[in-house]
């Protein structure tokens, strides 16, 4: 008999998508209204008072939780005009959240391997069989020098 696996489904790129709260408080005055995180599809959230705005592009590994699950983080996100739709109605938002994607292409285009496209994220491969959780600490314990 064949052993069952577990299977990642509806994924893009990667099983995992991390962002920080504090990239998405930078921003919110760009919009002059609160983006929903929602928008940017993550899965794994992090914050805290320690962490600066768009950290998270060096991120090489992160530990998760009391067992230190490992997460292998490959390359960021880049953003495409799905971050312009409006949730609960299904089109292209109103007004200034409609415009999300241009006002990310002033200042976010940073990663050279794709000069033309915002980034916000990075995506990340568990190495681990454990369970990770709402409240777990996370450590990162690589950073890389550059955005890759």
């Amino acid at each position: 008999p064949e052993k069952a696996t577990e299977d990642v489904n509806f994924s893009d790129t990667a099983a995992l998508l991390i962002v920080s709260e504090a990239s998405l408080r930078d921003l919110h005055p760009r919009i002059d209204e609160d983006v929903v995180l929602e928008r940017f599809t993550p899965n794994i959230v992090v914050d805290g008072d320690e962490l600066s705005e768009w950290d998270e592009d060096f991120w090489g590994e992160i530990l998760i939780g009391e067992e230190e699950e490992r997460v292998v983080l490959t390359s960021n996100c880049f953003r495409c005009t799905s971050i312009n739709i409006d949730l609960e109605k299904g089109v292209i938002g109103e007004g200034e959240s409609g415009k999300l994607l241009k006002k990310l292409m002033k200042d976010r285009r940073v990663d050279k391997g794709k000069k033309w496209e915002p980034i916000f994220g990075r995506y990340g491969f568990p190495v681990f069989d454990g369970n990770i959780k709402v409240g777990d600490d996370v450590l990162i314990s690589r950073r890389n020098d550059q955005r890759t």
